[in-house]
């Protein structure tokens, strides 16, 4: 299903950016948005996973795009962050949010996330769907925060699944007992 992605937002004028949200075509790079992909994961489950794991690779990218489609965000033509989407039988999922570093705090995950939450309604579907990958046994702070953050966005977690049932191939690179919370966004029909 094509999505027409192209839009501008402006940030907070405490930070006076101007952020585009597009969507990725076969024209930009592939490294960039893996390298942004695999570098903000390396630190944001780090403990969980070993640290040659690559979230995502050159090819797994591809074979991606021909089931879903990346949002990508620009500050300026700095890529900024990312975000992948899928949608099928009435649910929009989504995995990849990213946002680097040094644009964290202003806003960027905030617009990725809302423009998902866009695409849904427009499209009439029922609910919002991605997994969280948690550790078993210990508290991550990081985890923590993110999953507050989509609490404050009205998501709920509603269910568990082993990281095995979902990518059982990467279960060789966890270092430490990890499972996904099941999260869910369903739009208010009234």
């Amino acid at each position: 299903m094509p999505l027409e992605l192209e839009h501008v937002h402006h940030l907070s004028r405490r930070h006076g950016d101007t952020v585009l949200l597009r969507k990725w075509s076969q024209l930009d790079p592939l490294e960039p948005v893996c390298e942004l992909i695999n570098s903000v994961y390396s630190k944001a489950e780090e403990g969980i996973w070993r640290s040659d794991k690559k979230r995502i690779t050159r090819n797994e990218f591809i074979f991606k795009q021909k089931k879903g489609q990346t949002i990508l965000a620009y500050v300026g033509k700095e890529l900024a962050g990312t975000i992948y989407l899928t949608i099928q039988d009435s649910v929009v999922r989504f995995e990849q949010l990213a946002v680097l570093p040094h644009f964290r705090e202003r806003g960027i995950g905030s617009l990725l996330v809302a423009e998902v939450e866009k695409i849904s309604r427009e499209l009439s579907v029922e609910s919002i769907k991605f997994e969280l990958l948690v550790p078993v046994g210990w508290r991550h702070l990081g985890k923590e925060r993110v999953k507050n953050w989509y609490k404050s966005r009205g998501y709920k977690a509603f269910g568990k699944q082993s990281v095995r049932a979902l990518c059982q191939d990467d279960v060789k690179f966890l270092v430490a007992p990890a499972e996904f919370l099941l999260w869910e966004k369903t739009h208010d029909r009234t």
